[in-house]
């Protein structure tokens, strides 16, 4: 389902950049209230329908929402991520780690800067997930989850994340807007679209680093060829894992494609990503900054989308083509780095 499959990616190691947004009352304090509930109720009764709808509304809102965030740490994944076969619930696990941390950012904004508590904070919720998920499915179990459960009984949870996810080891932190792992897409090979990337090492290889922009190129030309959602797939995944590329996207650049919600786009902020990460490998001495990195992620969602109209002449976004206008007069540079002041 490409909706809630829309959400996984920052699940791997992710923190979504936006603009602060001031505390206090209002209908956003409302939203905030609400995706704090709806994860309180997610842990006690996780595969009620009716709940995960309201959890999928709640992502679509944070992922736009000014201050909302999520930091969850990979590392601290890695097992359970690498389980074959994958998890039964494994999705539900991914979305309710992601809620749980935006839903902490917004509890504990004096704790802005702990990410370790945030991590924390997020798996404790995974963990009350699986438990209910336990209760109700006995048989549903997974051999990673389990023994993060076990660490969490010994009182070393907190501990055991700080030494997988603290600044001495958090070798692959990638800054990027809310976006999708994207499973396995219609038309597409099941087994080619279930591929994984290598596991990240130290240093990322070339031939990877090479894939992952020609993937990046590809997408820009033909955003809705089905036969590259296997691509698509991999260089998400591995854009995520890769120990020494640093995409870093600010959340604001695509905040007016959600109303109305834009027909394609999962496509484009897929492509803010995957742009934004091949410039970073093309042009490694522009430094690693949020600024260049969305100007170089703007110019390949606009490419992008430009291929998109080619296809589908009525799919036009306002937000879209006012970049595109900008381009054209050469300011386009300076429009996206105006906004992503807010994402520093």
């Amino acid at each position: 389902m490409r909706k809630t499959a829309s959400i996984l990616l920052i699940a791997l190691g992710f923190t979504a950049l936006a603009a602060a947004a001031p505390q206090g009352k209002g209908p956003d304090a409302e939203k905030r209230q609400r995706l704090i509930d709806v994860v309180r109720k997610l842990e006690q009764s996780p595969l009620d329908k009716g709940l995960q709808r309201d959890g999928d509304q709640a992502m679509e809102w944070v992922m736009t929402a000014p201050g909302g965030q999520m930091k969850i740490c990979g590392k601290a994944l890695g097992d359970f991520y690498q389980e074959k076969p994958e998890y039964k619930y494994h999705q539900r696990i991914l979305t309710q780690l992601m809620l749980a941390s935006a839903a902490f950012a917004f509890e504990h904004p004096e704790q802005a800067d702990d990410e370790m508590a945030e991590y924390t904070a997020s798996m404790e919720s995974a963990l009350k997930v699986y438990s209910a998920i336990l209760k109700s499915k006995p048989d549903a179990r997974s051999k990673a989850l389990d023994t993060l459960a076990q660490t969490q009984a010994d009182g070393k949870l907190a501990s055991y994340i700080r030494q997988r996810c603290g600044p001495e080891r958090q070798v692959s932190e990638v800054r990027v807007s809310a976006r999708a792992l994207p499973r396995q897409q219609a038309g597409a090979p099941a087994e080619k679209a279930q591929a994984q990337p290598k596991p990240a090492e130290k240093h990322s290889s070339p031939e990877d680093r090479q894939r992952l922009v020609a993937v990046a190129h590809k997408l820009e030309a033909a955003p809705l060829d089905p036969a590259l959602g296997p691509d698509r797939a991999w260089a998400v995944q591995w854009v995520v894992a890769a120990p020494d590329v640093h995409a870093k996207v600010c959340t604001n650049l695509l905040a007016d494609l959600r109303r109305p919600r834009y027909k394609y786009r999962s496509q484009i902020t897929d492509q803010l990503l995957l742009s934004s990460a091949a410039f970073l490998i093309e042009h490694p001495e522009k430094g690693d900054g949020v600024a260049a990195q969305s100007v170089g992620g703007m110019e390949g969602v606009l490419k992008a989308y430009s291929a998109i109209l080619k296809a589908d002449p009525q799919a036009t976004a306002k937000p879209l083509d006012d970049f595109l206008e900008k381009q054209k007069e050469g300011q386009l540079a300076a429009a996206v780095q105006e906004i992503a002041k807010g994402c520093q």
